[in-house]
């Protein structure tokens, strides 16, 4: 069925009305395109927001609409093969000289004709079995004496142990096992609870919980402030920032630390009003590796080194959703300069000849004046603030590959502030600030343990009978 066409009938109109309406409707036509491109924009900058996922971005995993293909990974296959590599010692289950108990099983007969044997054996087959005995409350009981002196009448009673202060109490180990498990393994009270109950045939309620906690953190305040002046003082150190809620309102979780030693602490705001009122890079001269956050380098007296890790997202995102082809080949240089110092420090070498820091310096250039040229064609803001931070930033860019002590990324700060979400994850936050600051401090001191190789508990254990210093932490054992 053929459509029929309306047509307007003009010829009425005076030239007058005419261009009157052809007025109107040219002004429609233009509000018309100017909607078109408003939406076009708004579409794009949307399609960005939904393309931008934990592999080419900075939004952690959990974000994510789906997990990324394996394929596309930042991370190069190693070509080694899985499990344990050549060379590599193994842990297996070892025999002790000093068994806790020995069973000797005897022969009595020969077992095939029958004969007495009671004469010394010839050799002995040793197999041991590694348990746990049974778990069970060790309690002590003190008793002071009181005697009365039958000269002047006067009554004296024995002192007890400075720890034992009440009529019945937990002792240190006990009290470490509790905080070990809420603040280490992130169990909530009830679980601990129920670990208790099972293990020991004791119920302990949440109440003793934040009381160990409590007074965890209170025996802690010495040595937090040894790992402050420690890291005031070191030569490199890393820092990162997240967001964490304290009963519902949002803080910030700031930590500062290095390959030694740990520092977390909360507060209210994410810039440099929170770092002052940290105090640790107020004092801060060497260099730190951070993401770029604008009040780190509000520190002019520190040398900084930015997170390459951060920057292989957001070149991969460039490069993938806007097209960007610069920023592939940004990726591909920076990983290149990663690996060739990778292979320099196995050789140990400790810096690259001054011919090829010229070479890879004027490679930098070059990609950034291609940038320039797509980012004019066809450029987006957020490939020109990665462009404009890359041109500004070069020598932070860079620095590992000017100074070999340098890290790549800024990877040690994401990893110390891992369990902190992970706890974010599981109570979904902090009742109280009294709560959040001691679950700070105690996390430095678990983290600098850790990155020195000691046993938490144990530490833990320490910390209940003396109150640690920072040798406690760092002089081995």
């Amino acid at each position: 069925m053929a459509v029929m066409k309306q047509k307007t009938d003009f010829s009425g109109l005076s030239e007058a009305d005419k261009i009157v309406l052809l007025s109107m409707q040219q002004e429609q036509i233009n509000l018309l395109k100017e909607q078109v491109t408003q939406l076009k924009t708004r579409l794009k900058k949307l399609e960005g927001q939904l393309a931008k996922n934990s592999r080419n971005s900075s939004k952690p995993p959990s974000s994510d609409l789906k997990p990324p293909k394996r394929t596309q990974s930042l991370r190069k296959k190693s070509g080694k093969k899985p499990g344990g590599q050549p060379g590599h010692e193994g842990h297996t289950l070892k025999m002790t000289d000093t068994p806790d108990e020995v069973i000797t099983l005897t022969v009595h007969g020969c077992e095939h004709c029958g004969h007495t044997l009671n004469q010394r054996p010839d050799k002995a087959e040793r197999r041991q079995v590694f348990d746990i005995p049974e778990p069970r409350l060790f309690i002590t009981e003190y008793q002071a004496e009181s005697k009365r002196c039958r000269r002047c009448g006067s009554v004296s009673k024995a002192a007890f142990p400075e720890a034992v202060t009440q009529p019945t109490q937990y002792g240190p180990r006990a009290q470490s096992l509790m905080a070990y498990l809420n603040q280490y393994q992130l169990l909530p009270y009830q679980r601990i609870r129920e670990f208790f109950q099972a293990i020991y045939g004791q119920s302990v309620s949440a109440g003793t919980v934040v009381t160990t906690v409590k007074r965890l953190s209170h025996r802690l305040e010495q040595v937090e402030q040894a790992i402050k002046d420690f890291l005031q003082q070191a030569t490199q150190a890393h820092a990162d920032e997240t967001s964490l809620k304290v009963n519902t309102q949002k803080q910030w979780l700031h930590t500062v630390g290095n390959e030694n030693a740990t520092h977390y602490a909360i507060h209210p705001n994410r810039g440099k009003q929170a770092t002052q009122d940290i105090g640790i890079l107020p004092s801060f001269k060497g260099t730190l590796t951070h993401d770029h956050w604008r009040s780190y380098f509000s520190y002019e007296s520190i040398r900084h080194s930015l997170c390459n890790a951060h920057h292989l997202r957001e070149l991969t995102f460039s490069h993938e959703h806007h097209q960007m082809t610069w920023a592939q080949g940004m990726i591909d240089l920076l990983m290149t300069i990663h690996d060739h110092k990778e292979r320099q420090v196995k050789e140990q070498k400790s810096k690259f000849s001054p011919q090829q820091l010229t070479t890879y310096h004027k490679q930098y250039l070059q990609i950034l004046r291609r940038g320039q040229k797509e980012q004019a064609m066809h450029g987006t803001r957020d490939s020109h603030n990665l462009l404009k931070r890359l041109k500004n930033y070069q020598q932070e860019t860079l620095l590992f590959m000017y100074d070999f002590n340098i890290s790549f990324t800024n990877n040690l700060s994401e990893r110390d502030l891992r369990m902190v979400k992970v706890q974010q994850k599981i109570s979904g936050g902090f009742r109280t600030d009294a709560g959040v600051e001691a679950f700070c401090r105690i996390r430095s001191i678990i983290s600098t343990a850790r990155k020195q190789g000691k046993n938490v508990f144990d530490v833990l254990q320490l910390a209940f009978q003396e109150i640690l210093t920072l040798d406690h932490l760092t002089v081995k054992t």
